[in-house]
């Protein structure tokens, strides 16, 4: 080769350094769809523009097929002169950057002014490429985000995006976001709803965003209805062989109930009964009360019962007959499920057997109840009676009990023990059928008291009060 030669070719070798040197790609990696120009010195015949295929390669005569997606210019350089050395002696190669494929990510599903390929700056992100997609698709929550990057699908929740509950997704080149409606499943919704029928609802529904689909419960015209919507009406949900019962409204802390494919959801309406509450009772009369509510809901229709009336004994008249019901249980036990009200039923709240008789020195002697479930101590008993007398002492108490054998034992207690020092056992808890008696300072001797405690005429007089 002469010095002609040498110098032509140094010259290029320089040319093609000095474009390399200002064209900033020359760091940068390559992609699929970016051009280059190979420069093959000792063999033009295989020089030319090659694009980087689907495959992240380029192929051409000469040296075949080389990795370019992910490579530098200068790493491509490398691939290429190591293709060629088999073939070419000392293969000199300059490889360039012809045309960059144009950074993009593409939104597919929504309006179609803003389909199509949006321009991929760094820091792009998800929201703000749904802010200039125009108008979203309501309701939102039936909706979702599937992001497709490099062959794998990600599912971003739209209206969790759009309040801020989930961190926004920064995008990468060729990303491609759509907008598509969530799977659904189909349910029905009946009974009571607005809009009763077959639901098409997303996958993962719970049972009141489907009520509330179905437009809730619907509107009777009628003011009692509407007063008595939410406490009337049973959400009942069947689920194969299975039926649940749940209230027409969720609690604060109740968890969503999801439903399945094939549920059938039904508000109805709670069957009533109407009775009669008499007795020991605020407000006795007649009644509409839910059946399920039992002899409770009738009283508490009835607004309570009186202090002296006991929901220990209540009577239920029903079709001539009468049987006494222990309302208490339900009440101590939540488990335990009051009976059902019939219409016609007759509940009578009878007079609270559970009480003390309180004699002796105190402004208001005679039959003192106690409250269901609660205690009843000596102090107690005394306040209840008004208090002392101000010939009375708290020294001289006297409580007889009666025993197993109907006679009475007597115990005397120092009640100012406790209201001065504290001390508990000088305030007792009394039972129910014991006579407290508060003597004076002087004059009463306990085997007199013993005598009058366990007069016939005392105790008659104490179970007819």
């Amino acid at each position: 080769m002469n010095a002609r030669w040498i110098w032509i070719f140094g010259l290029v070798g320089w040319l093609l350094s000095l474009a390399s040197a200002q064209t900033p790609a020359t760091a940068q990696t390559l992609a699929v769809g970016d051009v280059v120009h190979i420069a093959i010195i000792n063999a033009e015949e295989w020089s030319g523009d090659f694009p980087v295929l689907h495959d992240g390669t380029l192929r051409g005569k000469g040296f075949g097929q080389v990795v370019a997606a992910g490579k530098t210019l200068s790493q491509v350089e490398s691939a290429v002169v190591q293709a060629l050395a088999p073939v070419l002696r000392q293969p000199r190669v300059r490889v360039t950057l012809k045309s960059l494929r144009p950074a993009l990510v593409y939104v597919v599903g929504f309006s179609e002014r803003s389909a199509g390929p949006v321009a991929w700056v760094p820091g792009l992100t998800l929201r703000q490429v749904l802010s200039s997609s125009g108008p979203l698709a309501e309701p939102r929550d039936e909706y979702q985000i599937q992001l497709l990057r490099q062959g794998s699908v990600q599912e971003i929740d739209l209206a969790r995006l759009l309040a801020g509950q989930i961190a926004d997704e920064p995008l990468e080149r060729d990303d491609v976001v759509t907008l598509v409606r969530k799977p659904e499943i189909k349910i029905w919704v009946l009974g009571s709803a607005t809009r009763p029928g077959l639901l098409r609802v997303p996958v993962g529904t719970d049972l009141y965003q489907a009520i509330a689909q179905a437009g809730g419960l619907a509107a009777s015209g009628s003011s009692e209805s509407e007063a008595r919507a939410d406490g009337d009406y049973v959400v009942l949900l069947r689920r194969g062989p299975s039926v649940s019962e749940y209230a027409l409204r969720p609690s604060p802390d109740s968890l969503p109930i999801v439903l399945e494919a094939g549920d059938t959801i039904t508000l109805a309406a709670q069957p009533t009964a109407r009775v009669s509450v008499l007795g020991f009772v605020q407000k006795p009369g007649e009644f509409v009360v839910r059946q399920k509510l039992g002899v409770l809901g009738a009283l508490a229709a009835a607004e309570g019962v009186l202090p002296e009336g006991s929901i220990r004994s209540v009577v239920v008249i029903r079709r001539g007959q009468a049987r006494v019901v222990d309302a208490s249980q339900s009440i101590l036990d939540s488990s335990i499920a009051p009976p059902p009200l019939e219409d016609g039923d007759v509940i009578y709240v009878r007079p609270n057997e559970d009480a003390v008789l309180v004699l002796g020195t105190v402004q208001k002697p005679g039959r003192v109840p106690i409250p269901l479930g609660q205690t009843l101590r000596v102090a107690d008993a005394l306040a209840l009676a008004g208090g002392l007398e101000s010939r009375g002492s708290l020294r001289r108490v006297a409580i007889a009990r009666p025993g197993p054998d109907g006679t009475y034992a007597v115990q005397q207690v120092n009640l100012d023990e406790f209201l001065k020092d504290g001390k508990i056992e000088a305030n007792p808890l009394l039972k129910s059928g014991d006579i407290l008696l508060f003597g004076e300072p002087k004059g009463v001797t306990f085997s007199s008291l013993s005598q009058i405690l366990s007069s016939a005429l005392l105790i008659e007089a104490f179970f007819r009060r």
